[in-house]
């Protein structure tokens, strides 16, 4: 363990039980997601005549990429906010680090803006199947 100052330390080990916490239930929040996104769509789909052949397939792929979304955008989004510390010294830190592929100073940075990014997609897509989920209980 390197020696850090008091405040960083704090830090660094404050991220990590967040970090753990996310890693716990990231997966089982996804799972509630796409089990009402699939709840849902299939009710709707129930009432209506002209459901195609290929419909259950679409609402199963529908609550996989629900689950995917927010277990991305929960994931992504608390990494932006990594400790500088977290990320050069701890192995899941270095493991995010590396798959940025950029080299010297400007790596967290890149790393900071890449989980920004695929963040703020993920929470966008989650908000989208959120509204469209809405949608569709409001039509039943």
């Amino acid at each position: 363990m390197t020696l850090l100052p008091e405040k960083n330390q704090n830090a660094t080990e404050q991220f990590k039980a967040v970090y753990a916490m996310i890693v716990k239930t990231r997966w089982w929040l996804g799972a509630l997601f796409a089990l009402i996104n699939v709840i849902v769509l299939n009710l709707a789909l129930k009432g209506t005549s002209g459901a195609g052949p290929f419909s259950g397939v679409l609402i199963l792929l529908s609550g996989v990429c629900a689950a995917l979304a927010l277990a991305s955008a929960l994931t992504m989004i608390v990494l932006v906010f990594a400790p500088d510390q977290w990320l050069t010294t701890d192995e899941r830190g270095q493991l995010w680090l590396k798959r940025t592929r950029a080299q010297g100073e400007t790596q967290i940075r890149h790393f900071r803006v890449m989980s920004a990014v695929i963040g703020s997609f993920a929470l966008f897509w989650s908000l989208l199947t959120v509204v469209a989920t809405v949608a569709v209980m409001l039509e039943m």
